[in-house]
């Protein structure tokens, strides 16, 4: 699938480079990653989530068996958890978490101020926290 999602990216981007305007408030790797974001967004909506959420943890996490059915278990909880939040918060959280993205970059890639987005992601985080901390 990742692959699939790259190729798509790389394929949106050269189809619209035209629309692409070099400015203050945007860069090029800001502007790739929102088409890249949107392309596995639709990706995600074609697909089982349950699966490519398996798929992705089996991938990126090197335990024994048991460890990963652990995890994976956490991890769907945490994302079923994120879903009742509403999307903005679960993409806020999930781009800074997961991706390891700055503010200012998910806030490039959201169209929402850095700052708003700091917030966002520090009152998921608290309600994470509230939820599972005497889970984990």
């Amino acid at each position: 699938m990742s692959q699939d999602v790259t190729a798509d990216t790389f394929f949106k981007a050269f189809e619209n480079i035209e629309s692409f305007e070099c400015n203050d408030t945007g860069s090029f790797s800001a502007w790739l990653y929102r088409i890249a974001y949107n392309t596995f967004i639709d990706h995600i909506k074609t697909k089982n989530v349950e699966t490519l959420s398996e798929g992705s943890l089996a991938n990126v996490v090197d335990l024994d068996v048991v460890d990963l059915f652990e995890k994976k278990e956490q991890t769907s909880q945490i994302i079923a958890y994120l879903d009742t939040l509403g999307s903005e918060k679960k993409d806020i959280f999930l781009l800074r978490i997961w991706d390891q993205m700055s503010y200012q970059e998910i806030s490039d890639i959201l169209g929402k101020t850095p700052e708003s987005c700091r917030q966002e992601f520090s009152r998921t985080l608290k309600k994470v926290i509230e939820k599972f901390n005497d889970r984990y």
